[in-house]
């Protein structure tokens, strides 16, 4: 009764951090609740390679490492697993943060060790990864609770991949968008010439309304350079 309620306030808390900022720290985090660990991560799946993106008890610099899936038997068994895969206590597959975990100096001694493949129907997106230097930390999670909570972080993760991609792809427009009305001022004079008191008002007003996010309507009579007030504002 205590993971299905675990299990409820994950997919309450996934449902209401797909728009944050660090939506993938705070998956990691909330997973956290059902699978306290001494080290977690949360690793995407790039080509032939597993990159991470978040990381919980492992040094700061994993998130600079990149894990070749072949390099590492524990991370291949993860990928190539459709559920949930725990490994025995005393599995002698090396484990692929030897040296990185924060508790432990060293290569990782007997401890639990689980992983979570996190698909979009046969497309493999990336894994969670969960060590606990105590041996028998995972053993009182049931199958069922883990097939839920991949499913639920499995569309979490592919969500939050979709929009930090559109995201992305936002910012590329808007940074083309301003080269072009970088380049259209430059050509056609569209520098707003004037040191007088009413044009350093103006220059003023552009400013504090080119920051905010509201509507602006620009008025005046023909040829007297809304065009080029718009275009200050928007650049």
């Amino acid at each position: 009764m205590n993971q299905q309620l675990n299990l409820t306030q994950v997919a309450l808390e996934l449902a209401q951090s797909t728009l944050h900022a660090h939506s993938f720290e705070q998956l990691l985090a909330t997973v956290e609740r059902v699978i306290p660990s001494d080290a977690s991560a949360l690793l995407i799946r790039q080509g032939e390679q597993l990159k991470p993106l978040a990381i919980k008890g492992l040094m700061p610099d994993s998130l600079g490492r990149r894990f070749n899936i072949a390099e590492h038997p524990r991370l291949d068994a993860i990928c190539n697993h459709r559920l949930a895969l725990q490994f025995a206590h005393d599995c002698p597959l090396p484990d692929p943060y030897d040296g990185l975990l924060l508790a432990k100096t060293g290569d990782i001694p007997v401890h639990a060790c689980l992983g979570l493949p996190l698909y979009d129907k046969d497309s493999l997106l990336g894994i969670l990864t969960f060590d606990s230097l105590n041996a028998d930390a995972f053993d009182g999670i049931t199958a069922d609770t883990l097939n839920t909570l991949q499913t639920l972080c499995s569309a979490h993760f592919k969500t939050a991949l979709e929009l930090a991609h559109y995201k992305q792809h936002a910012q590329h427009s808007n940074e083309l968008v301003q080269a072009l009305n970088r380049e259209a001022l430059k050509r056609d004079g569209g520098e707003i010439i004037g040191q007088s008191p009413v044009i350093q008002t103006l220059k003023n007003e552009i400013k504090l309304v080119a920051a905010s996010n509201f509507s602006v309507l620009i008025l005046g009579d023909t040829g007297v350079g809304k065009e080029l007030v718009a275009r200050n504002i928007h650049l």
